[in-house]
């Protein structure tokens, strides 16, 4: 079962980088085809230990690549994804922890994305004015140094 959920996540990133636009390939789409694989699969197990470690690696990709809406909508979308389950009771942690441990899990990988968004938005702005020559050649009265 785990070997052909790798090779159904290798298979589909490969098509999304053939396929898609690089920035949105990278940032959401392969965090996200990762993402819904990884809790399907983790459901359907009966949990995992390391359920939202490994959810904050999978942030971590999609981080790395610093496309702020694309990574912002990640990040919303698989909170909601992750809520529903805990709202539904759905097994993500292999033993049955309780509620308050789960929601606190949860309330520690939200804080860390949440870092995670602030730290791709920096790295946006930077490399766009990077991009644009802006900010590093001009000294603050505006003129050449």
């Amino acid at each position: 079962m785990l070997l052909a959920a790798c090779l159904l996540v290798i298979v589909i990133v490969v098509f999304l980088i053939m396929r898609v636009k690089p920035e949105a390939a990278l940032t959401f789409y392969i965090p996200a085809v990762t993402f819904f694989i990884y809790t399907l699969g983790t459901a359907i197990m009966g949990g995992t230990r390391y359920y939202f470690l490994t959810y904050l690696v999978i942030c971590g990709i999609g981080a790395i690549y610093s496309y702020y809406t694309f990574f912002r909508n990640f990040i919303i979308l698989s909170h909601a994804v992750i809520l529903l389950f805990i709202a539904a009771r759905i097994p993500l942690l292999n033993s049955d922890p309780f509620l308050k441990d789960i929601l606190a899990d949860w309330i520690i990988a939200a804080y860390t994305t949440i870092f995670f968004l602030m730290l791709s938005r920096f790295l946006t702005e930077k490399s766009s004015r990077v991009r644009t020559g802006r900010g590093y050649l001009q000294s603050p009265n505006g003129r050449h140094p």
